[in-house]
């Protein structure tokens, strides 16, 4: 069964080594995932979607950014003013570079990310990109942001399975967030119980991609409700994956043949929880959806 809310509250010393394996996961993999990445030169650490817009591989591999950068274009229309954009989870900041180059030419963007090699990788870019003069990466936790300029909109993609605690980031994104500010998440939700038969595949996925925040969508909607976030959109995006590749299917090998070394691997452990995301998907145990929430303007 899924975990119950009440069950999602940890103590700060289980959340602190938490993040700290998050950190040590991407202070180690960075590298090998933009070398190895088959991401069509865009830097990008995510998931591609092959919409019935995006034509090509590189379109696939920025369609989550362009689905960011709608509601940036959406809600500059509305305000009419300057906006701050605030990306929960930036990498190498590659997503702040397609927004800035295409969004608003007012428009300020903040990324945060734990890992202090993504944030050196992501400040070494940011003075050839367009609009870079109008971005700033922040090493830190989303868990527990620096102080900020009040955010329009805040993201997160693929990042936010990787909270240690769910209800602590709607409850900080909340924080941070304008009246009538919006949080968008583009992530990998829990979609049914696994049968006991299929239970290891969730089980392996959480161990390798830390998934500390795989939980069903209701209890996304319910958690972030608490905190002043009215959900006005969600949107299932799993139809736009593609599975089954070459490269999953010689992992699932590697897995037959040395599952228990590449356990010991950091680099391992991230192709053993892929492909068993991999499997999770084709059961219909995870599904990849986008969630959009409001957050209240004061009554009155």
């Amino acid at each position: 069964m899924a975990r119950k809310t009440a069950s999602l509250r940890i103590c700060p010393m289980e959340s602190d080594a938490h993040s700290a394996a998050v950190r040590h996961y991407y202070e180690r993999n960075t590298r090998r995932f933009l070398r190895l990445g088959r991401d069509a030169g865009t830097r990008h650490l995510h998931q591609p979607l092959f919409a019935p817009d995006a034509p090509s591989r590189e379109a696939a591999m920025n369609y989550s950014n362009q689905l960011v950068l709608r509601q940036v274009q959406e809600l500059a229309a509305q305000r009419q003013a300057p906006l701050h954009v605030l990306d929960l989870g930036c990498g190498t900041g590659s997503g702040l570079w397609y927004l800035a180059a295409r969004g608003p030419a007012d428009t300020r963007y903040t990324g945060v990310t734990i890992s202090p090699l993504q944030a050196q990788l992501a400040e070494a870019a940011r003075p050839a990109q367009p609009g870079g003069l109008r971005c700033q990466v922040l090493t830190g936790d989303f868990l527990q942001l620096p102080p900020l300029p009040p955010v329009h909109l805040a993201y997160a993609i693929e990042a936010f399975l990787h909270a240690a605690d769910p209800e602590a980031f709607f409850r900080e994104a909340s924080r941070v967030l304008a009246p009538g500010g919006r949080l968008l998440i583009i992530d990998d939700l829990l979609m049914r119980a696994p049968a006991p038969a299929e239970a290891h595949w969730a089980a392996e996925f959480r161990r390798g991609w830390l998934g500390a925040s795989l939980i069903p969508p209701a209890e996304a909607e319910a958690l972030a409700a608490r905190q002043g976030l009215r959900l006005i959109h969600s949107q299932d995006l799993t139809p736009w994956m593609r599975t089954g590749r070459p490269r999953d299917r010689a992992i699932g090998w590697m897995r037959a043949l040395a599952g228990p070394l590449l356990w010991r691997s950091v680099y391992g452990r991230a192709l053993l929880g892929g492909y068993a995301k991999q499997q999770c998907i084709r059961l219909g145990i995870v599904g990849y959806r986008l969630m959009l929430w409001e957050k209240a303007a004061p009554a009155g």
